[in-house]
């Protein structure tokens, strides 16, 4: 078996499981596996291009790449299209704007620096709204967690083993980094919110890499509300998708490289400070990690 196949075989297994612990009967999901329509089976469906995909209900594709983001009509013709290095992250938020990923460029410290920018656009490919990393850097650094990364946050940028030539090139013309974003949801309505009201409806959970810290974002995109250190959550330092449970009293996440070898499926109760394993891979199974590929995404909107 192939090592591709091999992680895509766990990853599949992986959000299937992560879907389920935040599943609700009435709820009608589909399962994707990059911009691939798959049955639970893992049979593929249908294909579009691009590395992450929104489906619209009136046939309508949004689609997102390392260089492009575009909407696709029912036609499969591009609608619009902007250029930009989108990543990790795409959901709607509502029936007219969805909410991304994507990098900024700017000069820090004397050298060129890659940055993340969370962007709302609406169905135009309009941005109406941004949360731009580079414009609220000092205050990111002062809530940076040291346990990783020593006094520095300013990290190398290096391809993935196995790599594209498109992902060798997509950070370019930048040889470091001042984040690492890789999720960003919008908080519903919850219980946890009557003690930490940095949780209420409708602002953001938003994890960063590199920075190493989980913080939430008022739903203005002006203020950081509140953040913890990838320490209370994990012993690793890789944590993605994270969102509420089902029960919306604790948060939900995974670590891609929770050990080596090994990726997780945690929890944390930010009433109680306690967190909880759900699931670990098994090294010396094909539930074993750590991947690079950042490309599994659960969503209750599909």
């Amino acid at each position: 078996m192939s090592l591709r196949c091999s992680y895509f075989k766990f990853w599949l297994a992986f959000g299937l499981l992560f879907s389920s612990l935040n599943a609700k009967a009435e709820d009608n999901y589909s399962y994707t596996y990059e911009c691939q329509i798959l049955n639970y089976e893992g049979a593929l469906l249908r294909k579009f291009p691009g590395s992450h995909c929104i489906y619209l209900d009136d046939g309508r594709v949004i689609s997102s790449t390392q260089s492009h983001i575009f909407m696709l009509s029912p036609e499969a013709k591009i609608l619009w299209e902007k250029k930009l290095n989108a990543h990790h992250t795409i959901r709607m938020l509502d029936s007219t704007h969805f909410i991304f990923l994507q990098s900024s460029f700017h000069e820090f410290r004397n050298e060129r620096t890659r940055f993340d920018r969370i962007s709302i656009f609406d169905l135009e490919g309009n941005e109406t709204k941004y949360f731009d990393f580079f414009d609220h850097r000092e205050e990111l650094a002062s809530r940076h967690s040291t346990s990783y990364f020593g006094n520095t946050y300013i990290s190398l940028v290096r391809p993935r083993e196995g790599a594209s030539e498109s992902e060798k090139t997509s950070f370019l013309p930048t040889l470091h980094e001042f984040s690492h974003a890789n999720s960003v949801y919008e908080i519903p309505k919850n219980q946890i919110s009557k003690k930490i009201k940095a949780l209420e409806k409708g602002n953001f959970l938003v994890t960063v890499n590199g920075l190493c810290i989980l913080f939430i974002l008022s739903q203005d995109f002006k203020k950081i509300l509140w953040s913890i250190p990838f320490e209370a959550l994990s012993k690793g330092h890789s944590i993605h998708d994270v969102q509420l449970d089902r029960e919306a009293k604790s948060i939900l996440y995974y670590d891609n490289e929770y050990a080596e070898k090994s990726s997780a499926i945690l929890k944390y109760d930010p009433v109680l400070k306690t967190k909880k394993m759900i699931f670990e891979g098994n090294k010396d199974s094909n539930c074993s990690g750590p991947s690079n590929r950042n490309r599994v995404t659960v969503s209750a909107d599909n």
